[in-house]
């Protein structure tokens, strides 16, 4: 069975959030991107309410009404969805959208509300998928099995604003979670002291996330491993035992907290 096929297992008691109703405000100046993202939402049966301009958004007598806002970063010349945001509830969740890679856009001072970052291009189906997710955290994080002690969690994940969102979510949910950029930073002999999981991105700098793993084994460290990476499908290598699945970033923060919780607690 390969990882994928163990990623489905991990999430099959995952919610079909798609059946989930949410009202969203899409805050972007794209017409093309918005209307693709109308019709995927009217195909979810999705409340959605578009704003194209900052007049727009402001004569919206009460954003207290939407469940999640999908923001574009670069959302116009004297606005952008950091400062959109400042002009929404805190307790509304946000996902971010962009052209632009998230790792090139570390340096904002990004709000407690933001949920996850989503490249335009995973599409409308993502996108959405992604804000639904955002909108129930709270009741999925709700779902975890109270009497199961809930693992330390190690990320190791080179890209700043991924991990960022990672533990911002894990901590909605009350997940202890600690990222760490380089495994170079990481006290190697002493792993299995601190943390239960590992989940490390596949793509590190100098390192991918299975030669992290085959060191920490050396050690006698080896954590129970989920891999993540942005880049599709991983390459055909043989894979330590430890490595319980992978999966790929674009389906969310959300979703991989909850199948890499998933497929802890059934080793």
């Amino acid at each position: 069975m390969d990882l994928a096929a163990h990623a489905d297992i991990a999430a099959s008691g995952f919610p079909r959030y798609q059946d989930w109703f949410s009202r969203v405000l899409l805050v972007d100046d794209d017409p093309v991107f918005c209307e693709l993202i109308r019709r995927k939402a009217r195909d979810l049966h999705l409340d959605l309410s578009v704003c194209k301009s900052r007049a727009e958004l402001l004569t919206i007598p009460n954003h207290k009404q939407f469940d999640v806002a999908i923001l574009d970063f670069y959302f116009d010349e004297s606005l952008n969805a950091l400062e959109v945001a400042k002009l929404l509830p805190p307790e509304i969740p946000i996902v971010i959208v962009s052209s632009t890679e998230g790792r090139k856009l570390s340096g904002a001072s990004w709000p407690s509300a933001v949920r996850t970052f989503v490249h335009k291009s995973a599409g409308a189906d993502s996108i959405l998928n992604n804000a639904l997710l955002a909108a129930h955290w709270g009741d999925l994080a709700a779902s975890f099995p109270g009497e199961v002690k809930l693992p330390r969690i190690l990320l190791v994940d080179d890209d700043p604003v991924f991990g960022m969102i990672l533990r911002q979510t894990a901590e909605k949910a009350k997940l202890p979670l600690t990222h760490i950029l380089s495994p170079a930073k990481l006290d190697i002999r002493k792993v299995r002291d601190n943390y239960d999981l590992l989940i490390s991105d596949y793509d590190l700098e100098n390192v991918t996330g299975v030669q992290l793993t085959r060191q920490l084994e050396t050690f006698g460290q080896s954590l129970p491993t989920i891999l993540i990476s942005a880049y599709g499908k991983l390459p055909d290598v043989q894979l330590p035992n430890s490595i319980l699945c992978s999966l790929q970033k674009a389906e969310g923060p959300q979703k991989i907290l909850y199948t890499s919780l998933n497929a802890y607690q059934q080793i």
